[in-house]
C-alpha cells in the first residue's frame, strides 16, 4: 500500500496522482489520510481519487501542529503497514515527514522532484536536487515504510477514479499538543501564485538593468500573467529573491515566455510542463530554442515593445469586434 498525506488538498491530489502510477507498477492500492475537525466532506471528496481514505475527525485536530499530525500518522501507519508514505511539499508537511520518520525509526528523503520504480528490481528510487540545484541525486530507502516528502507542483493532479474509494473512519486517542496556538491569521494575498498562473513571463541575463524588467511588467499586464526571473538574475545579480527553475518555482502555465533566457537545463526542467513555450533571445544558438514551440531571434529591447503593441492592438480589435 502507498499512503499519501498533506495539509493541502492540492498537494494531496498531486501525491495521489503520482502514487497511482507507482501503484499500478507495483500492484498496490493507494490510501490517503485526512485529519482535522469537520472534515468528512473533504474525505468524501478525496475518495473520488483514492482507493481508501482514512478519516480522523477530532476537535484537537482543528489547528493541529506537526507533532500532533505525525503522532496520528504514526498510529495509523502502525495499523495499515504501508510500503511507501508520500507527504506534501508544504513547510508543515516536511516537518511532519521528519518527525514521522524519527518516530518510526525509518529513512526519510525530503524535497523529492520525482519518484520512479526500477523496472527489473522493482526498487523505488527518489530524485532530489543537491549542490544548490546544479545536480540531481538518486536515492533509495532500505527501511520500511519509506517516508518521502515531495516538492509542490512537480506532479500532475490525480483524475477521478471510475469507482469511488472507501472512507474508513478511525477513532484514535489524541493527546493535546504541548504547543498552544494563540492566534491564526490569514496570509496577506500577493496576487496570483506563479506556480498556478496560466501565463508566466520570465526574464534572464539578457536584461542589462533591473529597471528594464518594466518591459516584462508591461508584457505581463497585456497578457494578464505574472513575472518571474531565472536563477542567475536572483541568486547572482541579487535583483530578486525567488526564481523559476528546478531549484526554485516549478511552473506549468498555458503560456510561458522566456525573454533573454539562455535555457540552462535546470531552468528547462522547471518549465517542462508548460503547454506553449515562447523564447526571445539574440543568440540563435541559445539552448532554449531547442525547448520552445516558438522562437524569436532578436534584441529583447526591440522585440518586447513591438510584441506588447501587437498584443494590445489584437486585444483592442477583438474587444471592438465583440
Amino acid at each position: 500500500m502507498i499512503v499519501t498525506y498533506s495539509s493541502s488538498i492540492d498537494c494531496m491530489l498531486e501525491l495521489v496522482g503520482k502514487s497511482r502510477s507507482i501503484a499500478e507498477t507495483l500492484g498496490f492500492k493507494v490510501a490517503s489520510i485526512v485529519m482535522g475537525l469537520n472534515v468528512s466532506d473533504l474525505a468524501d471528496n478525496i475518495s473520488l481519487y483514492s482507493d481508501i481514505v482514512y478519516l480522523v475527525d477530532n476537535p484537537v485536530l482543528e489547528h493541529a501542529t506537526p507533532d500532533v499530525q505525525s503522532t496520528v500518522l504514526h498510529s495509523i501507519l502502525e495499523k495499515v503497514k504501508p510500503e511507501l508514505v508520500l507527504l506534501g511539499g508544504l513547510k508543515e508537511d516536511k516537518e511532519v515527514a521528519a518527525r514521522l520518520s524519527a518516530k518510526m525509526n525509518v529513512g526519510c528523503v525530503s524535497e523529492c522532484i520525482d519518484v520512479e520504480v526500477e523496472q527489473q528490481s522493482k526498487k523505488t528510487l527518489f530524485k532530489r536536487l543537491v549542490y544548490g540545484g546544479i545536480a540531481i541525486a538518486i536515492e533509495s530507502i532500505s527501511s520500511k515504510p519509506q517516508v518521502v516528502s515531495v516538492r509542490r507542483g512537480v506532479f500532475e493532479k490525480a483524475k477521478p477514479l471510475t469507482v469511488k474509494g472507501e472512507v474508513v473512519r478511525l477513532d484514535i486517542p489524541i493527546q493535546k499538543s504541548r504547543i498552544e496556538v494563540v492566534e491564526v491569521r490569514s496570509k496577506e494575498a500577493r496576487g496570483v501564485d506563479i506556480e498556478s498562473a496560466e501565463v508566466v513571463v520570465v526574464g534572464g541575463r539578457g536584461f542589462r538593468r533591473r529597471e528594464d524588467f518594466k518591459l516584462l511588467e508591461d508584457l505581463k499586464e497585456a497578457l494578464n500573467g505574472v513575472v518571474g526571473c531565472t536563477r542567475p538574475v536572483a541568486a547572482d545579480l541579487k535583483w530578486f529573491t525567488e526564481w523559476v527553475g528546478l531549484s526554485g518555482h516549478m511552473v506549468k502555465p498555458k503560456l510561458y515566455i522566456g525573454v533573454g533566457v539562455s535555457g540552462a537545463i535546470q531552468h528547462i526542467a522547471g518549465i517542462k510542463d508548460s503547454k506553449i513555450v515562447v523564447a526571445v533571445n539574440n543568440d540563435p544558438n541559445a539552448p532554449i530554442f531547442n525547448a520552445c514551440d516558438y522562437g524569436i531571434v532578436g534584441d529583447l529591447y526591440e522585440v518586447l515593445p513591438e510584441l506588447i503593441r501587437e498584443i494590445k492592438a489584437l486585444k483592442e480589435s477583438t474587444y471592438k469586434g465583440s
